[in-house]
């Protein structure tokens, strides 16, 4: 690819660097669900296909406590071998016995992350299938903090986040009060039925 100008429109009312407004709510699901692969766009930085998952098969969302969610990624590897290592931390709070199942089963599971922003026009999407994401956890129960430390790593050097402008998939539970027709995607997948959410907040189905 050509190299391309990248000093110009850079957004924010000319405050680029300042921080990102996102939605406390994580979609995660697991590689394996993928009903079909992903396919990037030609810059190989951004996918605007669907993600579709297997019947059956629904992805989860995860509150984290706002202040907390960090999204990075850093290059790594030797001459002509490199590539990024993609990661994900936030906080969770509290004792809940469905966060701890979730965290029980997926210690060592291949997923891969949604999170979702206002102002962007595209979300980011983290994992990849073949070089997903994995976790490390840390639990603390003190007399400062009931919380729980998540981080998601990607296993191989590969390519930067994505930016993602398809649907979201089939969330477990439905997305009613989530928040996300604030968001910068407005189309939503829930029990297999499509939902239009219109700038006025009204909701179209079909």
């Amino acid at each position: 690819m050509a190299f391309i100008n990248v000093g110009r429109g850079l957004g924010k009312n000319g405050n680029p660097g300042r921080p990102n407004a996102k939605n406390p709510y994580i979609i995660l699901f697991k590689a394996e669900d993928l009903k079909t692969n992903p396919v990037k766009n030609a810059d190989g930085v951004s996918v605007s296909v669907n993600i579709e998952l297997k019947v059956g098969k629904e992805a989860i969302v995860i509150y984290a406590t706002p202040t907390t969610i960090k999204l990075g990624d850093k290059s790594s590897g030797d001459a002509d071998k490199k590539g990024f290592i993609t990661t994900l931390e936030f906080e969770h709070p509290g004792s809940g016995i469905e966060y701890a199942e979730f965290i029980n089963s997926n210690v060592n599971g291949n997923l891969m992350a949604i999170i979702m922003y206002p102002d962007l026009g595209f979300n980011k999407l983290l994992g990849w299938p073949g070089n997903s994401l994995q976790m490390t956890h840390e639990y603390k129960d003190d007399e400062k903090e009931d919380t729980n430390m998540v981080k998601f790593e990607s296993i191989l050097p590969g390519d930067k986040y994505l930016h993602y402008t398809g649907l979201f998939p089939t969330v477990q539970g439905g997305t009613k009060g989530l928040g996300f027709e604030d968001f910068s995607v407005p189309h939503l997948v829930t029990e297999s039925r499509e939902f239009i959410l219109t700038e006025s907040g009204e909701t179209i189905t079909f």
